[in-house]
């Protein structure tokens, strides 16, 4: 039996090419593990990138956000993928788009990312602190999610060497004293963290 051999389409390899070109244009924003401030400038356009072939493609659906990052002017294009659960990074936009009006352009968001590349796990604060699931949660359950947020920014900053104090905290994050206390109180608890003589914050 012959073998039988598929050749090259040209054409759609070209087109591919100029697609390429103009997708890279947009001065996309990649972030990598570590805390980042974020303004984002508008509502967020919905586009599509084929991972597939023309005869087989696999569409993903993305929205495009424009953001300024840590206080730059630089305008950077985000590409958020449209994710599934309350948890995922866009659920977590929805979130801080229902507590901004039903509009994200405007909004301030903090963003922690852990790991790399395709086990990257992203957490903005600010919607760990308002979301709502469709299984109502407790006061103290969204307390303890705020407190796990809190951890994986004093773990980044401890990787790094960096040292961390309450008081860094309640200028770092846009939410009351009393709630950042809260939260040390429950890691305490838990033996996942510790409050040294000097202030400062030490992950076990």
């Amino acid at each position: 039996m012959e073998a039988t051999t598929k050749e090259i389409n040209w054409l759609e390899e070209a087109r591919r090419l100029k697609e390429g070109q103009e997708f890279e244009k947009h001065n996309w924003w990649k972030p990598e593990e570590g805390r980042y401030s974020i303004k984002i400038l508008n509502n967020g356009e919905p586009f599509s990138v084929n991972y597939g072939s023309e005869e087989e493609p696999k569409l993903v659906e993305k929205v495009r956000l424009e953001v300024k990052i840590n206080g730059s002017e630089e305008i950077k294009n985000w590409g958020v993928t449209k994710g599934e659960t309350v948890r995922s990074l866009f659920g977590q936009l929805c979130t801080i788009a229902k507590t901004n009006g039903g509009s994200l352009k405007g909004s301030k968001i903090t963003l922690l990312v852990k790991g790399s590349g395709k086990n990257k796990d992203y957490t903005i604060l600010e919607a760990i602190d308002n979301a709502k699931t469709k299984i109502e949660e407790t006061p103290v359950s969204a307390e303890e999610n705020f407190a796990r947020g809190l951890l994986n920014y004093v773990k980044l900053r401890q990787a790094k060497h960096e040292n961390i104090t309450r008081q860094e905290l309640y200028a770092t994050f846009n939410v009351p004293d009393e709630r950042i206390d809260r939260a040390i109180e429950i890691l305490e608890a838990e033996g996942k963290l510790v409050v040294e003589i000097d202030g400062g914050l030490v992950v076990l």
